[in-house]
């Protein structure tokens, strides 16, 4: 995702490191989204995190991978991501899987994330949103 803003970026006359520091500055996580190739919906696929890296450049941590029927995995920024919600009077549960769709033990997957395809790239085209 940050190469594709970078080449945005430059088309804007920003330089690289601009354009990091204003990611950093301006945005927590980004929504990856799939476009499901049977009936052309989109679906959440995951959700990372955008961090620093080395030479002030900025990387993405998966927080959480949703499959096609729903259920979540968390990646290594799950446990930032419950954090940043928890700054904003938002709970997560401990795991993403915690809670099911019907409300559940998690055993059918997440509230709001049906659908969500299982691998990106396999039966969708894969396109990001970013979100504050």
């Amino acid at each position: 995702m940050p190469a594709r803003l970078e080449a945005l970026g430059s088309l804007a006359g920003l330089d690289r490191h601009s354009l990091h520091s204003q990611l950093r500055a301006g945005l927590d996580a980004v929504v990856h989204l799939g476009r499901d190739r049977a009936d052309g919906r989109r679906r959440v696929t995951g959700l990372h995190l955008l961090v620093g890296g080395p030479e002030g450049l900025t990387s993405t941590a998966a927080a959480v991978h949703f499959e096609r029927d729903g259920r979540a995995h968390p990646g290594p920024g799950w446990a930032r991501l419950r954090e940043l919600c928890a700054e904003r009077g938002v709970d997560l549960p401990p795991r993403p899987d915690a809670v099911g769709s019907d409300g559940s033990d998690g055993a059918d997957g997440v509230a709001g994330a049906p659908g969500a395809p299982e691998e990106p790239g396999t039966d969708v085209t894969e396109t990001a949103e970013e979100t504050t």
